[in-house]
């Protein structure tokens, strides 16, 4: 929970997504952590000026200014889990990666109590030091929801609300984004990477051919012990044809080339894994 929450003029922020921020607010933290050398037993570590940013996902943690107040870090394995350690006079944190970030396992000192998620404005620059509430909670933001439920998309939500399927959901959600959703646009622009495949479907009959033989599993009284079946891909079609041997499938591909089943139109035969596939030729 931050305290002491006050505007900070002097200092330019880049922001997880890359953008450039000034007049953003700055606070005080007190995290909780386990110490591993005394059980049942915890240390206060102080922060100050942390920034404030309510879209950012994670809480994360600056380097460049972990080394300019005095850390070192460090990497290792622990039974082969990267572990990133920082350490500052006798003190050592321990950040285990998960999902390609090392995370703390830290609680926050509540210096005050602040309701979840609430959210905030500045007053005019007159009294900098107070801060009043715009929303008196979170149940219509978007952007939260749309985080508590693992990125899922806008449309779904709005439906969500609308058909009350979440307890606490509120009726009407608007949209408070001030930045796009940066996890989002990365795994569309991954998407995107990759193109599909475009499977055009035949739309006239006899455009699209497909055969494939298989085996009867009984010899019939007149000796015929396979079975080949040509499928129009338009109509959905079926002819099936009796064999006596396999090598007779080829005289059945030769009397559909040739024209047998439809005179006025060619095909065009091309062989694929345990299938034929036949197409026409204008």
């Amino acid at each position: 929970m931050l305290h002491n929450v006050r505007m900070d003029n002097v200092h330019f922020y880049q922001g997880y997504d890359g953008k450039t921020q000034d007049n953003v607010r700055v606070g005080g933290v007190t995290l909780r952590v386990e110490n591993n050398k005394s059980p049942h037993t915890e240390v206060a570590l102080p922060f100050k000026n942390v920034l404030l940013m309510p879209s950012a996902p994670d809480n994360l943690l600056s380097m460049d200014k972990l080394e300019m107040e005095g850390w070192t870090v460090k990497f290792g394995f622990i039974n082969s889990h990267r572990v990133c350690w920082l350490r500052k006079g006798h003190v050592e944190l321990g950040l285990m990666k998960n999902n390609r970030r090392y995370r703390l396992k830290a609680m926050a000192v509540a210096v005050y109590t602040v309701p979840a998620l609430r959210s905030v404005v500045q007053q005019p620059p007159s009294d900098s030091s107070v801060l009043v509430q715009r929303k008196p909670n979170d149940c219509t933001s978007l952007q939260r929801w749309h985080l508590r439920f693992a990125h899922l998309n806008l449309a779904t939500l709005l439906r969500m609300a609308k058909n009350g399927a979440a307890t606490g959901m509120g009726s009407g959600l608007y949209d408070d984004a001030d930045s796009l959703c940066w996890t989002c646009k990365e795994r569309k622009m991954t998407r995107m990477s990759s193109k599909q495949t475009v499977t055009r479907r035949a739309t006239r009959s006899y455009q699209k051919l497909i055969s494939d033989m298989c085996y009867v599993g009984v010899v019939t009284y007149n000796g015929y012990e396979h079975f080949q079946l040509v499928h129009d891909e338009a109509s959905r079609y079926l002819w099936g044809f009796l064999l006596r041997r396999k090598q007779e499938a080829t005289e059945v591909v030769m009397n559909i080339s040739s024209g047998s089943l439809h005179k006025d139109t060619r095909l065009k035969c091309s062989i694929l894994t345990k299938a034929m596939n036949f197409s026409t030729e204008p």
